[in-house]
């Protein structure tokens, strides 16, 4: 996982860690960088792969890895390849935070039944998240849009864009 934040001192400072199949997060490296150029941003990661292929004798094909999540930031996507060989996933926090606004914002209800309705999504993309492998994943994902159709969020999330289609939390998610 990979995210930035910027420092007293206007420069990126850089995060860099791993999630574990129970969604703790262990912090591996922090990084600054005097902007975020791709340059930069992937100097930096290509050395804190460098530095765990030494320290974990991973030797000259380095630490390698399926997937990278990642901030929606160009220069990161980007800077994970080179440095890790890895394809991007979009950060769950914001894969959950963009959900629950969308919810929010479209679902017809009360507060209440909103908040409720976000409790079981979110348990759901909770779920979702913990695939071991593609086959599973799209399996979890399956049985979150049976769920959520079921419990008819679609019908209390539809609405029509401005050039007349018509779109609901559960086929957009």
């Amino acid at each position: 996982d990979g995210g930035f934040k910027f420092s007293v001192l206007g420069w990126p400072l850089h995060v860099l860690g791993s999630v574990n199949p129970a969604g703790e997060f262990t912090l591996h490296a922090l990084g600054t960088t005097s902007t975020m150029e791709e340059s930069h941003v992937s100097d930096m990661f290509c050395g804190c792969g460098d530095n765990t292929a030494r320290l974990t004798g991973s030797g000259s094909a380095g630490v390698k890895k399926a997937f990278a999540m990642t901030d929606a930031e160009k220069a990161y996507r980007k800077a994970m390849a080179k440095a890790f060989g890895s394809k991007n996933m979009m950060c769950f926090f914001h894969v959950k935070k963009r959900g629950k606004d969308m919810l929010m914002k479209r679902y017809i209800g009360s507060q209440k039944e909103k908040k409720v309705a976000w409790k079981a999504v979110s348990a759901d993309i909770d779920i979702i998240r913990n695939a071991w492998n593609l086959p599973d994943f799209l399996s979890r994902c399956e049985a979150a849009r049976c769920n959520w159709e079921a419990e008819g969020l679609a019908d209390k999330t539809t609405w029509v864009d401005d050039n007349g289609r018509t779109w609901n939390f559960v086929t957009n998610f």
